[in-house]
């Protein structure tokens, strides 16, 4: 069936400037103060610390997540669908992830330090294993918060959440900084770590305080629980996928490449942070309505809506795309230096995928419960990107791994809209839109003739 739009674009934009926009501005916050931090850190602590600084966030972002078996997003999904039990999803979220921090705490206990130290080759990871249950709570009560106030359409208290939030760890993180001279080694981790997690507590409180009221949550916890999982699991499966796809490129580049390759190649390969968060934000902030949509059968009002949003974040990310691409070469330079020219080329590679990344193009699929497409099409996304990886890199060296993501990342895209069965509409409101054609036009013209006309 044809896909009509009718509304006029405004509407979302003003929508973007409102809900999302106080989403992207927190976002922003905490990615800038990291950004800082990282840049700070570098420059104070030794190569050994800050590695290990380093590997404290890869381990609080990507594996401690993963230990919430998808409760968190099966409780997003249904205090969307079932608005009048939203208090009662959200608290048995809470609960389930005490729960979770309890086994975090005996899992430290029975050697979970060793296994960290060991996998990570990092033996102060040993004694700072305690860290690990307190961030994994406050970073999980915090993410059940920000989704149970977005929910309910109180942005701003998330913006001055984040806010509060940067402040407390700020202040921590510079006393790890003027008194480094004083702590060991160990206590300076665990300076960092608390630093990371009183600002996630200080965020929940503030949006808990926000959420305030009384509900019995033990009265059908586990039959929510069950549900939340039902949902949740096969996103939580995906959690796992992504993070595999995400470092195939990398892992492929270190093997085939060494260190000294790796280190150009890792510099070059970076994301934009700014451009994922407009465009997380603006799902997040919408997620809701699309929810509300499928629950009330408006298929079609569902799909006006997500076109509608990709076309209006493409009008603001496309203009950054090129902006960075005319910049990428002086910037690269300097920020890293003379010896990391070759990583230009491998940014503005990079640059292409960041196309994509206009909207969540799963996001139908997690609105509608059919979260098992969502793990189907990784698994696919998985499978072809680690074989045109192997064959573009023997074809085109480094760039080829580079040009398998962005191929990989073009045909599952195409595949999740043509089976959300908005491909055709996508398309035609695209042509219909020239100065989107023109940004991408621009954009691939100033990616092939770079070379030469600079």
């Amino acid at each position: 069936m044809e896909i009509s739009i009718t509304k006029p674009l405004q509407l979302v934009r003003k929508k973007i400037n409102s809900s999302s926009g106080s989403i992207i501005m927190a976002q922003s916050l905490a990615t800038l103060l990291l950004f800082t931090v990282d840049i700070v850190f570098a420059r104070s602590f030794s190569t050994e610390l800050f590695g290990t600084w380093k590997q404290l966030l890869l381990i609080s972002n990507f594996l401690l997540p993963l230990c919430s078996f998808g409760v968190i997003d099966g409780f997003k999904y249904f205090a969307a669908k079932e608005q009048k039990d939203w208090k009662s999803h959200y608290l048995t979220s809470l609960i389930w992830l005490i729960f979770i921090a309890i086994l975090l705490v005996i899992v430290c206990l029975i050697g979970g330090g060793f296994l960290l130290s060991r996998f990570f080759s990092n033996p102060l990871l040993m004694d700072v294993c305690w860290v690990f249950p307190l961030i994994y709570l406050s970073y999980s009560f915090s993410t059940s918060s920000k989704y149970a106030v977005i929910n309910q359409g109180l942005e701003k208290s998330f913006l001055k959440a984040m806010i509060i939030s940067v402040v407390v760890s700020s202040i921590l993180f510079a006393f790890a900084l003027l008194f480094r001279g004083r702590l060991s080694q160990v206590e300076i981790i665990l300076t960092l770590g608390y630093s990371l997690a009183f600002g996630h507590i200080s965020r929940f409180l503030f949006m808990h305080y926000t959420l305030r009221g009384s509900v019995n949550a033990f009265v059908g916890f586990f039959d929510r629980i069950k549900k939340f999982i039902a949902y949740g699991f096969p996103l939580y499966l995906t959690s796992f996928l992504t993070i595999i796809i995400l470092n195939i490129d990398k892992t492929i580049v270190s093997y085939y490449t060494g260190a000294e390759g790796f280190a150009i190649y890792s510099i070059g390969a970076k994301d934009i942070p700014f451009l994922s968060i407009i465009s997380s934000s603006v799902y997040q902030a919408n997620f809701p309505k699309l929810v509300s949509f499928y629950s009330n059968s408006e298929v079609l009002q569902a799909a006006k809506l997500w076109i509608r949003l990709t076309i209006t974040v493409s009008r603001l990310t496309y203009p950054l795309i090129l902006f960075f691409l005319l910049i990428s070469e002086p910037a690269v330079i300097f920020l890293y230096g003379e010896p990391y020219q070759d990583s230009v080329r491998i940014f503005q590679t990079y640059l292409l995928v960041l196309l994509w990344r206009n909207n969540y193009y799963g996001a139908l699929l997690s609105a509608s419960g059919k979260t098992k497409w969502i793990t189907i099409y990784s698994v696919i996304a998985l499978v072809l990107n680690t074989i045109l990886s192997l064959g573009f890199y023997a074809l085109f060296g480094v760039l080829g791994v580079i040009y398998a993501t962005f191929l990989t990342v073009s045909i599952v895209n195409i595949l999740q809209m043509r089976h959300e069965k908005v491909l055709g509409q996508t398309f035609m409101e695209f042509l219909r839109k020239p100065i989107l054609i023109f940004w991408i036009a621009l954009i691939l013209v100033t990616y092939f003739l770079y070379p030469v006309l600079f």
